[in-house]
């Protein structure tokens, strides 16, 4: 694999990726982030084992290929290099980055090593602007219990029935709720939890935007929150 692209690109990139890097995991690959090129651009993927986000970025492919790097050290070099051209290349089991002046290298770890990440294609779609989902997570998500022994509180409660969608959380002691008008009616009434944690991280990536739209597609035990710059998957 050998692809060149923007710092600027790539480092935003890998911050919205690692927010599904867990701190604490049992698998040395999880702390990975997988790279992975598809004709002119550079896909990331990093996933929990409950949650993955995926994003890609404009990159010029010189050699496709696709490899698992740590995301700590990554995105730490990432940070620290000019805002100029960086090209990463895969040899002998290594990653080299260069930029300028500037080369470090990483040691990776196979591709087919890192989770499979599911692709939730089929179901029931709901699209919302980013602005309006953000604003709702904003105002529901919070409300959530945080205490394991309450799994079911651990979530946001989503509801669409005709054209409203409704999100609910509570830890019983508050309780948050929300509603939005959608453009059009839902094709099956549609209620479904979903964990808070990954839709705190997803209110944080969604851009306060009334023209971006983000997808929602409710398929058997997934959720998936597709926008122009990341996809969010999460079981339900």
């Amino acid at each position: 694999m050998k692809v060149t692209c923007e710092r600027s690109y790539l480092a935003a990139a890998l911050g919205v990726a690692r927010r599904a890097v867990s701190a604490r995991n049992t698998l040395p690959i999880l702390s990975h982030v997988l790279l992975e090129t598809q004709d002119d651009r550079l896909k990331l993927t990093a996933t929990d084992l409950d949650t993955a986000i995926r994003c890609a970025l404009p990159a010029s492919v010189a050699e496709n290929g696709s490899v698992a790097l740590p995301a700590a050290n990554l995105s730490d070099y990432v940070s620290k290099l000019p805002d100029a051209p960086i090209t990463l290349e895969m040899t002998d089991g290594k990653v080299v980055v260069r930029s300028g002046h500037s080369r470090f290298t990483l040691m990776s770890s196979p591709a087919e090593d890192f989770p499979v990440v599911p692709e939730v294609s089929q179901g029931t779609e709901i699209t919302v602007s980013a602005a309006t989902l953000k604003e709702m997570l904003r105002l529901t998500a919070f409300a959530a219990s945080k205490e394991e022994s309450r799994s079911l509180l651990m979530g946001v409660l989503f509801e669409a029935k005709g054209n409203v969608l409704t999100l609910v959380a509570t830890d019983t002691h508050r309780l948050a709720w929300n509603q939005a008008t959608l453009a059009a009616e839902v094709e099956a009434p549609i209620t479904a939890i979903v964990p808070a944690k990954p839709l705190v991280e997803l209110e944080r990536v969604l851009k306060n935007s009334v023209d971006e739209m983000v997808t929602i597609r409710f398929g058997g035990s997934q959720v998936q929150f597709q926008s122009n710059d990341a996809t969010l998957v999460s079981r339900v």
